[in-house]
């Protein structure tokens, strides 16, 4: 049975679903650039363009998440953080994905060459890079597990 109660349709569940949902998209597209950067190294065009094709389409899919999260977060919507602050978090979200892809671009655009004396350090960066955006993954998956515990 509905409930009648007006302000029922004002109290919703949990906000983080949408930005986890989003987060996931984007964490698909970083697991990307250490493929791409492995390309690079070894000279393979055929794995380096799969690699930037594969960065647009999640960049466009993380785009159309955070849009679509964007214009359905209602304003009235009773929540335990601040609208402001879940915009602004998927926002950041959606920059990590930007800024894989504006590698991606850099990479097909420009013909490089990484010297030999720096490809361990590359990979190095790239998967320490990787790691840390991983752990900023598993934070966003435990948001709803954060709620629960604030509101014990």
């Amino acid at each position: 049975m509905k409930s009648t109660n007006p302000l029922s349709s004002l109290l919703r569940g949990s906000p983080f679903a949408p930005i986890q949902e989003h987060m996931r998209v984007v964490s698909d597209c970083v697991a990307q650039i250490p493929l791409l950067i492995e390309a690079l190294i070894g000279k393979d065009d055929p794995a380096l363009q799969a690699a930037i094709e594969q960065i647009d389409a999640l960049e466009t899919k993380a785009d159309e998440k955070k849009n679509d999260f964007r214009f359905h977060l209602p304003s009235t919507l009773f929540i335990p953080v601040s609208r402001r602050d879940l915009l602004r978090l998927i926002s950041e979200q959606d920059t990590v994905a930007d800024t894989a892809e504006k590698l991606a671009k850099l990479f097909n655009e420009r013909k490089m060459n990484v010297p030999q004396g720096l490809t361990d350090l590359l990979k190095q960066l790239t998967s320490l890079s990787v790691d840390a955006f991983n752990q900023a993954t598993k934070v966003i998956d435990q948001l709803d597990e954060l709620l629960g515990v604030c509101r014990s």
